[in-house]
């Protein structure tokens, strides 16, 4: 049989009239699709230059940290528009603080911790229910091992738990907190636990504090670093959804078994 010079085998006419028509509708299909794709990108730059926004400085914190410095984490607002945060550092005793943030950018230190009993260094987002603020420092607390703590609209704080020294209950929380219905709390802590890997945790509006999970490292636990995720959503989210993947994969194993 004769070859081309390409080696490929001679096609009949119905084949090359098949390929033609196929290399026609995948030409007509890219062109429209590109034209598509070139007519959102008209309607999103009108949509985005109709729409400029513009940047202002609310408050900038002081030289002398005594209004709070290292704020990382999100902010939370309130029905009036004031804004409430956290300072990794600064405050009274350079251990952070909680702040208040009006709508023409005045701020308000809520509480300076001490680092001692009452926490330290808080590096997440706070959570507010009934006017009240909820959050969570790594360190401080009775043992020195982070606090789930609560300030109230005059500034009055109150540590509801304080992570124990054996690590079962946890250590170093980080990451929000998020509430439920009943207003219960529930976080996560970097450490501790029953393998010393980090916790799921809820805590009581009462303070009593119960272990949800404790990760056990084959559950592909993912160690959350705070400056890389200082909310911590993403890890808690993530370790859930890997967790999810194990359950099916185990299921799906056991059907096939």
């Amino acid at each position: 049989m004769h070859l081309p010079k390409n080696n490929i085998p001679a096609a009949n006419s119905m084949n090359v009239s098949r390929v033609e028509s196929s290399v026609l509708r995948s030409g007509i299909e890219q062109k429209t699709f590109w034209a598509l794709v070139l007519a959102a990108l008209v309607v999103l730059v009108a949509t985005t230059t109709g729409h400029a926004q513009t940047e202002s400085v609310l408050h900038s914190f002081a030289n002398d940290g005594t209004d709070g410095f290292e704020p990382y984490a999100t902010l939370i607002v309130d029905g009036k528009g004031n804004l409430y945060g956290t300072t990794s550092s600064g405050g009274a005793h350079n251990f952070g603080m909680v702040f208040k943030l009006t709508p023409t950018g005045t701020e308000k230190v809520l509480y300076s911790f001490g680092g001692g009993a009452d926490g330290a260094h808080p590096q997440f987002g706070l959570v507010r229910k009934a006017g009240i603020l909820y959050g969570v420092t790594p360190e401080g607390g009775a043992f020195g091992l982070g606090a789930v703590f609560k300030v109230n609209a005059s500034g009055i704080e109150t540590v509801l738990y304080s992570f124990k020294p054996d690590g079962v209950d946890g250590t170093g929380p980080n990451g929000d907190l998020v509430f439920d219905s009943a207003g219960n709390l529930y976080g996560t802590t970097q450490r501790g636990g029953a393998f010393g890997l980090g916790t799921v945790f809820k805590v009581t509006p009462t303070g009593a504090e119960t272990v949800l999970h404790s990760f056990a490292g084959g559950d592909r636990w993912l160690y959350c670093q705070s400056r890389s995720d200082p909310s911590g959503h993403e890890a808690l989210w993530h370790n859930l959804r890997l967790r999810r993947q194990s359950w099916h994969s185990v299921s799906d194993h056991a059907h096939r078994d």
